[in-house]
């Protein structure tokens, strides 16, 4: 009996240690805390139809967006927060927004060093149902403020 009521509750602390999982911030206020303290020139957001298009993401596969970049010409400053309707899709909404970052750096490899090694720097996390790029001048406090979104 003893062994029974054991492995119970081992299944059970396996199951809620699962379900804990991230926490699931809205998709503007996580774009607003991770540029929080960030110089960006004249911070400019994109569309949910807009992001799918640069992006070419499957728009039926996101739930919500938010598309955070610099809308000075010249500078890298990119964050961009994918939460999709299924945690499935997050590998390949992690490699979309990896390209993307790619492409960044090499937008900016000939002629803004500063700006290519900004993009070069950057990061892609993913956190459950969400995909996170983050090309900004402090990194560490944007993956600081990300980590603390998605704290459950």
């Amino acid at each position: 009996m003893k062994r029974i009521i054991c492995f119970i509750l081992t299944a059970a602390l396996v199951l809620c240690a699962c379900a804990g999982g991230y926490a699931e911030p809205d998709v503007t206020e996580l774009v607003n805390s991770i540029i929080e303290g960030q110089d960006i020139d004249e911070p400019a957001f994109a569309t949910a139809e807009e992001t799918a298009l640069i992006l070419g993401i499957d728009p039926e596969k996101v739930e919500e967006s938010s598309f955070c970049y610099s809308g000075s010409g010249g500078y890298s400053d990119t964050v961009i927060v994918i939460k999709l309707y299924d945690a499935e899709d997050a590998s390949d909404t992690e490699k979309i927004l990896s390209d993307y970052k790619a492409s960044r750096y090499e937008d900016f490899k000939g002629y803004a060093p500063k700006e290519a090694e900004k993009a070069e720097n950057g990061r892609v996390i993913v956190r459950g149902r969400y995909a996170v790029l983050m090309i900004l001048p402090d990194i560490d406090l944007a993956l600081s403020a990300a980590e603390e979104a998605f704290k459950a």
